[in-house]
């Protein structure tokens, strides 16, 4: 009996220290990250889906009035007007396709938000573009708020 509390109280203890999943770097700190509602998947597979539809009405919705899309290049999309117009264009001239092949999504302590961080293949042949994308997807009450890609190019075959 005596060694049952000692093993709840080694438990207990080890859980109140257990360090968080996850954590963000700041300047000044590490914040920690947990995880976060795991429908913000469904927020992103949507989003993704609109864009292989190219239906620009649905990823508009989907888009915070001040969306920022942060390119791997540094280009900046700031606004959803900016970023709606953006898109027109790509369209209209080519045909990009986006295939997921993973996502996390993780709430960090003390913002508003939540992410999604997730991994897709985007090929737009007319483009000869063959590229994997990492992306940092900040949702604020379901629209898109942020959006950081990190981009690997892929060998042309």
């Amino acid at each position: 009996m005596k060694n049952l509390f000692y093993i709840t109280i080694l438990l207990f203890s080890s859980l109140s220290f257990a360090q968080a999943p996850g954590w963000l770097q700041t300047a000044n700190s590490k914040i920690e990250a947990t995880d976060a509602n795991p429908k913000n998947l469904k927020v992103y597979e949507k989003f993704i889906e609109a864009h292989n539809e190219k239906n620009i009405k649905k990823i508009s919705r989907m888009a915070h009035e001040s969306i920022l899309i942060e390119m791997p290049d540094g280009t900046e999309l700031v606004g959803k007007e900016q970023f709606v117009e953006v898109l027109n264009n790509w369209f209209s001239t080519s045909d990009p396709k986006w295939s997921p092949f993973f996502a996390y999504t993780m709430k960090v302590t003390g913002q508003e938000g939540e992410w999604v961080i997730a991994g897709h293949r985007l090929e737009d042949k007319p483009l000869d573009l063959n590229v994997l994308d990492l992306v940092d997807i900040y949702l604020e009450k379901n629209k898109v708020r942020r959006v950081i890609v990190y981009r690997k190019e892929m060998k042309k075959s």
